[in-house]
């Protein structure tokens, strides 16, 4: 006899076709999830912004030069506790051109005859030197010392300003 075809039901299913998954969703984002990008781009503006006030060479108006240069004359001419007074006004100055007046005028001043004034001046120029030229070892000079040894720490304060003086005009030059 012959055989009879098999039924649908015996035949071998055809091979599924393959499924493609849904696209995945993006994750949902969090109302801060940018924050951290920001803060660090906000950051670097406010450094740029900082870095151009601190670079900005601000300039002496005419009442700054003239009381710059009344605290030079009353630390030359005052009395003593006058002279102690200007030295400290003039150790609080920050504007590159009043220091290239006031820095000489307390080097001269450690030649005072008077130890208050001497060591005012002393105490504000190391102050600047540390705050304005990072620079802090003078131990050249005593205001109390004996003369001969405070003669020779005069004239290391007055070499030390000359290369300094020389460095702050370079400065001043590349910011004008």
């Amino acid at each position: 006899m012959s055989e009879l075809p098999p039924t649908p039901e015996a035949l071998p299913a055809p091979p599924a076709a393959p499924v493609a998954s849904p696209p995945s969703a993006p994750a949902p984002r969090h109302a801060l999830a940018g924050l951290p990008q920001l803060l660090i781009l906000v950051g670097v503006a406010l450094l740029v912004i900082l870095a151009g006030v601190l670079l900005a060479r601000p300039r002496l108006t005419p009442d700054e030069a003239r009381l710059t240069a009344a605290r030079i004359e009353q630390l030359r001419t005052g009395d003593p506790g006058e002279r102690v007074a200007a030295a400290y006004m003039l150790g609080a100055t920050n504007d590159a051109r009043a220091l290239e007046t006031a820095v000489p005028a307390l080097i001269e001043a450690l030649a005072d005859a008077d130890a208050e004034v001497r060591t005012a001046a002393w105490q504000n120029l190391r102050q600047l030197a540390v705050r304005r030229f990072q620079r802090g070892d003078f131990p050249w000079y005593n205001p109390d010392g004996p003369a001969e040894a405070r003669a020779a720490g005069l004239a290391r304060w007055r070499d030390w300003w000359l290369s300094a003086a020389a460095a702050l005009r370079r400065e001043g030059r590349g910011r004008e």
